[in-house]
């Protein structure tokens, strides 16, 4: 699933722009990627030139789940991260926007999700030779293609990271959301992805 991260977990965002468009991973991750760009391209347009965006303009933006958290990473480059709506910058709304970017994929569900809504706030922990770390899930629900509302997972938050740190676990089975508790759903995500993640992200045994 680290595939999906690819334009996440760029610093400097707009030469993903530039290099966008005559290069990229699979067709499925160009495809996406060219629609979150689309959406981007005010945005950019502005910090290509240094130009401070007005809170209004970004809240446009911020407003677009899926453009949500590229929108911050885009600003925190430039130092313009005061400009972005103060009630949007939380663990559960950036947990949002990182699903419904993973969503998008051809592979996944090809889209934005007509509806998203936080379900629960999961804790878990890593345990090794640098000490325990917290690690802070997001449990969201979502109606599938056939209206069902299913399980999709954003996380982790590691330590004190921010919220629009890149999660690196973010993830779906696509399980009725009844079918497990919260923390089922996140042991599920958390057993398949951290182990890989924990130590390609951040050097964890």
């Amino acid at each position: 699933m680290f595939w999906i991260f690819g334009l996440l977990g760029m610093v400097v965002v707009w030469v993903i722009y530039a290099i966008w468009k005559n290069f990229g991973g699979n067709k499925g991750t160009r495809d996406r990627d060219q629609l979150i760009m689309m959406g981007l391209q005010p945005l950019y347009a502005k910090l290509e030139k240094d130009e401070k965006p007005l809170p209004f303009q970004v809240e446009q933006l911020a407003n677009r789940l899926e453009l949500r958290s590229m929108v911050f990473r885009m600003l925190e480059t430039k130092g313009y991260e005061d400009t972005f709506p103060q009630n949007l910058n939380n663990y559960v709304d950036a947990g949002a926007s990182d699903l419904a970017f993973y969503l998008m994929h051809p592979s996944e569900l090809n889209g934005v999700p007509e509806a998203m809504e936080h379900v629960a706030t999961v804790m878990k922990e890593h345990e090794g030779k640098e000490g325990v770390l917290p690690l802070r899930y997001q449990v969201y629900k979502f109606p599938n293609p056939q209206g069902d509302w299913v399980a999709g997972v954003a996380g982790p938050a590691v330590g004190d990271e921010p919220p629009y740190t890149p999660m690196r676990c973010t993830d779906t089975f696509y399980d009725p959301i009844e079918s497990l508790s919260p923390e089922e759903h996140v042991d599920r995500v958390h057993e398949k992805n951290w182990p890989q993640a924990a130590k390609r992200y951040y050097g964890l045994n």
